[in-house]
């Protein structure tokens, strides 16, 4: 179901992407000119309605004894796909899996490992759910950053 949004949603959602641990309600309020009991009764509706699905952590793997993070490249059956994603993230080491547009390299599983051995278990774990990998690639790093027109007017320097 397609839900409509207003500013005030919009800046929620914003700063929510931007920093969820660390933004409060009050902070929120006070930029948007309503009360910060507005804001947590928006968040609920927001969560309610599905369209804020939980707050995720951004861990960097490295960081942690060295571990690999890699990008499976697959493609998939259309008509399977729902089955590929909740069958591809019962799979160890498996943190991330996106369904694309129809077509080739379709569906996207991210996953962690200690070693290579460890991902090519994953791959194969992968490969007999029906996946077919198209080509797995090393992550090196990932950015993300919240959806800017949601966020505040900036100035634009002459």
């Amino acid at each position: 179901m397609v839900c409509s949004i207003d500013d005030i949603d919009k800046r929620v959602i914003y700063h929510l992407m931007k920093d969820a641990r660390n933004v409060s309600a009050p902070t929120i309020a006070d930029e948007t000119d309503v009360s910060d009991g507005t804001i947590r009764n928006r968040i609920q509706r927001l969560e309610d309605e599905d369209i804020i699905r939980g707050y995720h952590a951004h861990i960097d793997y490295e960081q942690i004894d060295g571990m690999l993070i890699c990008l499976f490249v697959c493609s998939a059956s259309v008509l399977e796909s729902k089955t590929h994603i909740l069958r591809a993230l019962d799979v160890p080491g498996v943190v991330n899996v996106r369904d694309l547009m129809p077509g080739r390299e379709n569906f996207h599983v991210e996953a962690v490992g200690t070693n290579t051995n460890e991902l090519m278990r994953i791959a194969t774990a992968l490969s007999k759910l029906g996946l077919e990998i198209e080509h797995g690639r090393m992550i090196q790093q990932e950015f993300f950053r919240p959806y800017q027109p949601f966020g505040p007017e900036e100035e634009v320097s002459p």
